[in-house]
């Protein structure tokens, strides 16, 4: 009796032991996923949105400014991202005058207020995608890599050529993107023009 009770004793202890094992296997499996997706979740959230920014020039006041026209851009830089790239160039055209039409101003091509130009620059970005429950290691986490596209537009005057006002948006121009994307990108970025707009009133930031 006394050599049975010590087989059992002794087989238990192992049986805890394994399982001890598989149980302390799985937490640290879980805890490196879950460090894993903490650590991706703090990469920028610009990554996934789109980012405005803008300056203008404080003397000038925007309000002035009711009539627009396109510079002729036909001969890009090849460091512009829309070089080639006509459909990309015709939709931030489109999606600039029918927001700035919107806004209450008119193109004119003779004796306009200001002048337009556009460009784009590509940089890479990282998107993350998960499928289950990663952080219970019952799912899976991917990084890719992409090109996203900054689109910067600029306002001059018409007479003195000064940069008056210019505002850039990220995640503008993508082979991937619908033109319902670009209007989207463009729409916020000249919504912060009123904004700037706005503010120099309330500011009287101006001569």
């Amino acid at each position: 009796m006394r050599d049975i009770r010590k087989w059992f004793d002794g087989n238990v202890a192992h049986f805890v032991c394994c399982i001890g094992w598989q149980v302390k296997r799985a937490l640290k499996h879980s805890w490196v996923t879950i460090w894993m997706a903490i650590m991706l979740s703090l990469l920028p959230l610009a990554a996934y949105a789109a980012e405005v920014k803008s300056d203008y020039d404080r003397s000038f006041n925007l309000s002035n400014l009711q009539s627009f026209k396109f510079v002729d851009q036909t001969q890009r830089s090849a460091k512009d991202a829309l070089a080639g790239n006509e459909l990309a160039t015709k939709r931030i055209q489109s999606a600039i005058h029918k927001n700035l039409v919107e806004l209450g101003l008119h193109q004119q091509e003779t004796k306009a207020d200001f002048v337009i130009t556009y460009y784009a620059a590509l940089r890479n970005r990282a998107q993350i995608t998960t499928s289950g429950r990663p952080l219970w290691a019952a799912g899976r986490i991917w990084v890719d890599q992409y090109a996203e596209g900054t689109a910067i537009v600029e306002f001059r005057d018409a007479k003195s050529g000064d940069l008056i006002w210019r505002g850039l948006v990220t995640d503008a121009v993508d082979p991937n993107k619908s033109e319902e994307k670009i209007n989207k990108a463009i729409k916020k970025l000249i919504e912060r023009f009123v904004k700037d707009r706005e503010k120099q009133q309330r500011t009287g930031s101006h001569d």
